[in-house]
């Protein structure tokens, strides 16, 4: 009987185990994704509104770099175009400057610009890989004493002539801070190691 109790604690330990090696598994390539839906009216050469919907995917929290964006959908619209598709295959992030940050926490991430007071320059943006100047593209820049702006603008790449949608927003605060809601990443690896564990408990505790 006291070798079956040894053997039993033996297995539930192992399950533990699998289960923390797992959840740090987990943590080592934890990613993180933030939704964003923003929308501007629209200032060139159309009407209505211009859109900008996807999401984002980082591999750190804190202050981020560019390097930092693994992934990323956005999906433009606008009168003249529509679902105008930015993706790490055909865009970039560029984010570069002082005065300004993006950072990530668990439930959101914050784009921080100077403002018109600042003799600094932040921008941050997600833009197609066309030649400048681009046609697709969201950003925020500010600093260098001009006033924060959050720019949309949406022409597919395959058109290089008008109309060019844009939408152009100007924020008199100082500095200028948008937070984008977060979706939790599942820690799908991780929960299944957990089960994996609490039904060797729950066997063991009917044995």
């Amino acid at each position: 009987m006291k070798s079956n109790i040894t053997l039993r604690m033996k297995n539930v330990g192992a399950s533990l185990v699998f289960a923390l090696t797992l959840l740090s598994s987990q943590a080592a390539y934890a990613t993180y994704m933030y939704e964003i839906d923003r929308s501007l009216p629209c200032t060139t050469d159309c009407s209505g509104n211009i859109t900008v919907q996807g999401t984002f995917e980082v591999d750190m929290l804190g202050t981020l770099a560019a390097s930092n964006f693994v992934d990323w959908s956005l999906v433009f619209n606008s009168t003249n175009y529509t679902n105008t598709v930015l993706d790490p295959t055909n865009s970039e992030i560029l984010l570069f400057g002082t005065g300004g940050s993006v950072v990530a926490t668990p439930t959101e991430m914050t784009i921080t610009q100077p403002g018109s007071s600042s003799l600094q320059v932040f921008i941050f943006a997600v833009v197609d890989t066309n030649a400048f100047p681009f046609t697709v593209l969201w950003q925020f820049q500010g600093g260098d004493e001009d006033p924060a702006q959050e720019i949309i603008s949406n022409a597919p790449r395959s058109i290089s002539g008008p109309p060019f949608d844009q939408g152009v927003f100007t924020y008199p605060d100082d500095p200028l801070i948008v937070s984008l809601p977060s979706i939790p990443e599942p820690a799908t690896l991780a929960l299944f190691g957990l089960g994996l564990a609490g039904l060797g408990l729950a066997r063991r505790k009917k044995a």
